[in-house]
């Protein structure tokens, strides 16, 4: 069913729609604006402001009319006086509803039927698209908001990885190692549980288990003090061999059972989570073994110096090597160290270094600290970080020092040094007789002496320790010192 409308009339303000089933507009044809036209031709003329209950409009006309008011009141917003014929079709039209609006300077503006938005039917559809709003608005601020927290979170991160970069570049190489993860256990190969061992030699083995293998090879490579230490038959820790590739040998072991424990040391500290578990082990005299020490090559002779066989790895021969004994230059005779530890260095000087270093270069310098059941070994050539001893009781000491040989590890007795006996004071100096105190470089140092040091011993000592060895002024006013602290001691002035 079609319809067509000729012309919209307001009365009084109100837009009336006059229309019958059919109305058109014939371009040929001059029709008055208040003529209606129907399929029969017939016209008759209606005043706007006529009264709607004329005989000749029936209650279709009615209906039509309240229909097309309806539909114009909720459809057309512009202007209605200017506006020419709309089609209105009940059958699909793929042609699109275009309402033109003419006059003007600009000519006429057409309007396309997509762009008029419906009329909402009621208001829970009116509700719910309200609804939907806020939920797309509401998506799209979550959105939004994760977006800035990625972004921020992103920025962190960078800032984060730039101050990391710029703390390894401005840390020292302690400050690193605490920010690395070095932990590790150690596990102890070689000798194993229960074991018995031929000879009087044997070495360790020692497995590092890394949390962090990398962080901590790196961590001790670059550490001065980062060591295997080890303690036998509880004695004190013995430390000196590398973490990374530790060679351990102990040599002239007592026949008898042993046990040994392994600890790691780094930046002053001995790590007890480290520590392995103990193992036990016996040694017993190997029967193939040659005890007789008679050949007069090996002899020592005035000045210290022996003869030594030494077979030549290249063609077997036998070469006789001089070679010297053993001097220890730390801990000093008679000398008091504060705390529980002490450094040892030892001096090898051998009449023919290029050929000794030949030789020997698989060689050991043998410590035993308080005749020990065994002497530790640490390498001869290699290593420019001396070993040295932690949890010493406090009191006094003894040490020894002897080169092993270079094929069988057996300790050479000719290069032996002479004992030395020192002290140490103990972390409360509990085992000092009296206690000095020196201003170096505007700190105070502490000077700890036993009751059976040497005073000049100990000047000596300290003058060396700060890099004043062989310092007479410092020796000097240090043996003063010490000696009027003594005197006041012995008089009764100090009390202990």
């Amino acid at each position: 069913m079609k319809f067509y409308f000729s012309k919209l009339i307001k009365c009084y303000n109100f837009p009336l729609l006059i229309s019958p089933l059919r109305i058109s507009r014939n371009k040929n044809q001059n029709i008055p604006q208040n003529t209606l036209s129907s399929d029969n031709n017939s016209t008759m003329k209606f005043h706007p402001c006529s009264s709607l209950s004329s005989n000749k409009i029936t209650l279709s006309l009615s209906i039509v009319l309240l229909f097309l008011d309806s539909f114009c009141k909720s459809a057309i917003t512009g202007p209605i006086d200017s506006l020419d014929t709309i089609r209105l079709s009940g059958e699909k039209s793929d042609a699109p509803i275009r309402l033109v609006e003419k006059g003007g300077r600009g000519g006429s503006r057409a309007y396309n039927h997509n762009s008029i938005q419906p009329p909402v039917k009621n208001r829970s559809t009116q509700q719910k698209q309200r609804q939907n709003t806020y939920i797309q608005e509401m998506e799209q601020e979550e959105q939004s908001q994760q977006q800035q927290r990625r972004h921020q979170q992103q920025q962190q991160h960078h800032h984060q990885q730039q101050q990391r970069v710029l703390q390894q570049e401005t840390q020292t190489p302690t400050e690193q190692n605490e920010t690395k993860n070095t932990n590790a256990k150690l596990n102890i190969l070689e000798p194993p549980m229960d074991s018995i061992l031929a000879g009087s030699n044997f070495k360790v083995s020692v497995q590092v288990l890394a949390e962090n293998q990398d962080d901590f090879t790196d961590a001790y490579e670059k550490s001065s003090d980062g060591k295997i230490c080890i303690s036998l038959d509880d004695s004190p820790f013995h430390c000196g061999w590398s973490a990374i590739d530790g060679n351990i040998f102990f040599s002239n072991a007592i026949e008898g059972s042993h046990t040994i424990v392994a600890m790691l040391y780094n930046n002053g500290t001995l790590h007890n989570e480290s520590r392995s578990e103990t193992i036990s082990f016996t040694t017993v005299q190997n029967p193939d073994i040659d005890s007789d020490d008679d050949d007069e090559d090996s002899s020592l002779s005035l000045d210290g110096i022996s003869n030594q066989k030494v077979k030549n790895s290249s063609n077997g021969e036998v070469v006789n090597v001089k070679v010297p004994t053993v001097q220890i230059d730390s801990p000093a005779d008679k000398v008091t160290y504060p705390g529980t530890s002490v450094t040892i260095r030892n001096i090898v000087d051998p009449p023919e270094p290029e050929l000794f270093e030949r030789y020997f270069k698989h060689s050991f310098i043998c410590i035993n600290i308080d005749a020990a059941t065994a002497h530790s070994c640490f390498a001869a050539f290699g290593d420019t970080n001396p070993p040295f001893v932690i949890g010493l009781d406090p009191g006094l000491h003894s040490i020894e020092a002897a080169l092993s040989h270079p094929e069988s590890g057996d300790l050479l007795f000719q290069t032996s040094s002479s004992t030395k006996i020192f002290y140490v004071a103990g972390e409360l100096n509990e085992a000092a007789y009296i206690v000095g105190e020196a201003a170096v470089d505007g700190a105070t140092r502490f000077i700890p002496v036993a009751k059976g040091g040497s005073l000049s011993a100990q000047a000596d000592g300290f003058c060396s320790s700060i890099g004043l060895k062989e310092d007479i002024s410092c020796t000097g006013s240090v043996f003063h010192h010490l000696s009027k602290a003594w005197r006041a001691k012995e008089l009764g002035f100090v009390s202990s």
